[in-house]
């Protein structure tokens, strides 16, 4: 099997989820990139969920790579691990608490006539 039929798929990929206006226009991936996922990236996902069998030793260590037994050295692998970072969007954090300025300690409780002169 010849590196070109490695990660074939009849279908384009699409993700309308995380990328609405598709990857090309994304800011995320090259054009480069954007055609390689669109082209390959069914097989890419039908492999890393485990649905579609490896055909050939370069699908078989992209298996592997999915699985953290190896690190991504393919182009496509690597692309694959920025699809996946990107697609997972950025985290948000939050602090939770009281806003300043609104102290109510209600230990607080001096008067002004409280106060000796």
């Amino acid at each position: 099997m010849t590196a070109s039929q490695s990660f074939s798929s009849e279908q384009k990929f699409f993700d309308n989820r995380h990328f609405p206006r598709g990857f090309r226009r994304s800011g995320t991936f090259t054009i480069n990139e954007a055609d390689l996922l669109e082209r390959h990236g069914q097989a890419m996902q039908a492999l890393s969920n485990g649905s579609r069998a490896p055909l050939s030793e370069d699908e078989q260590h992209f298996v592997e790579f999915v699985q953290g037994k190896v690190e991504g050295c393919t182009p496509l692998e690597r692309l694959w691990a920025k699809y996946l970072k990107a697609s997972q969007g950025k985290r948000l954090i939050t602090i939770s608490g009281s806003p300043r300025g609104t102290n109510d300690d209600s230990d607080d409780s001096s008067n002004s006539d409280d106060l000796d002169d």
